[in-house]
């Protein structure tokens, strides 16, 4: 039967912070209004451990431009930093976060397709260890014990990436028509070892967040409080969901758009963040779940999700070696 509904045990997360957060009932009004973004039309390079802004050898996904439809698939754009409360604007769970940059649109199977051709993420070329670090955060870099979670070479990882068994796949053998589709298929592992070698890493569930809500806006959907609809995000294929409810990114923009001017937050694929679903970490300043758990954190839900797990702080908890149609990434980066 193709059906993707995700199992009660992927929605973990989502029910913790229920339960320190209390039952809340969001408002809803008038959107809010939005702020024009600061994006960076400028790829950054990695430098040559693989991560971070170190002008070493060029290995970015766009050195060969990609286009998509609000423009350059690698746009980013600064949030500017500030306080916010996490947990469904739950007073006792505040975060403070510094500024930093985030691409604007899910990783494209274009930009992925880079780093395959660039023979990464695989055993054969591992990240370095601490690569993909988030500055100002220990810990947060590549792990060398996370190389044997990684697939041996890059033939394996080529015949790994068409997972699904209903062709939801976005990712093709060669070049096509999907190039401008969100990536999907790929573990934690491959999303981690993709930003570090484009020069960041992945964004803290806090980041994430922050973005999602515009900030100390609290904003129940990244646009703001008006209801959900399909002019805004895709989602609720809840059966017999196809590759035509899987699309291009940025294709809700602007409508959909967060207050930084960053497409898809919600809906069309879950975004890996770097936290483990083991802790809320309190205080939060720049912080990240990093203690040992199996799981990692996603946000945002995907095509198949109905509206209860559409929102700005929605999340599940799942292994980060499930390779699924519904789950991608995208990158942060230093301001």
């Amino acid at each position: 039967m193709n059906s993707h509904r995700f199992s009660g045990a992927q929605l973990s997360f989502a029910l913790r912070l229920f339960l320190l957060s209390g039952i809340l009932h969001p408002a809803f009004g008038c959107s809010d209004s939005s702020v024009a973004p600061r994006v960076d039309d400028t790829p950054i390079r990695p430098g040559p451990d693989g991560g971070g802004d170190g002008g070493g050898a060029a290995r970015s996904s766009c050195e060969t431009p990609k286009s998509c439809s609000g423009g350059d698939c690698c746009k980013s754009a600064i949030v500017t930093g500030g306080t916010f409360n996490r947990l469904q604007n739950n007073a006792e769970y505040p975060a403070t976060l510094s500024d930093f940059r985030l691409d604007i649109y899910e990783v494209t199977v274009g930009r992925f397709r880079a780093f395959v051709d660039a023979g990464k993420g695989t055993r054969a070329s591992p990240p370095a260890p601490g690569a993909g670090a988030r500055p100002n955060l220990p810990g947060s870099g590549w792990l060398k014990d996370f190389d044997d979670k990684l697939l041996a070479d890059t033939a394996a990882l080529r015949a790994a990436l068409p997972c699904d068994d209903s062709a939801i796949e976005s990712w093709t053998p060669t070049p096509g028509a999907q190039e401008n589709l969100p990536m999907n298929c790929i573990t934690w592992y491959e999303a981690f070892a993709f930003c570090a070698w484009d020069g960041g890493w992945l964004p803290t569930a806090a980041e994430w967040n922050y973005a999602a809500t515009g900030g100390n806006e609290q904003r129940t959907y990244p646009w703001g409080h008006d209801a959900i609809d399909p002019s805004r995000a895709a989602y609720g294929c809840t059966t017999h969901c196809s590759l035509a409810d899987l699309v291009p990114v940025g294709a809700k923009s602007p409508k959909g758009d967060g207050k930084w001017g960053h497409a898809d937050l919600i809906g069309n694929l879950w975004e890996w963040t770097l936290d483990t679903g083991a802790s809320l970490p309190k205080p939060c300043h720049d912080c990240a779940s990093l203690a040992a758990d199996p799981d990692r954190v996603r946000f945002g839900g995907n095509v198949s999700s109905d509206t209860r797990d559409l929102n700005s702080w929605r999340g599940s908890t799942v292994s980060p070696e499930i390779r699924d149609y519904g789950t991608g990434a995208r990158c942060a980066r230093p301001k």
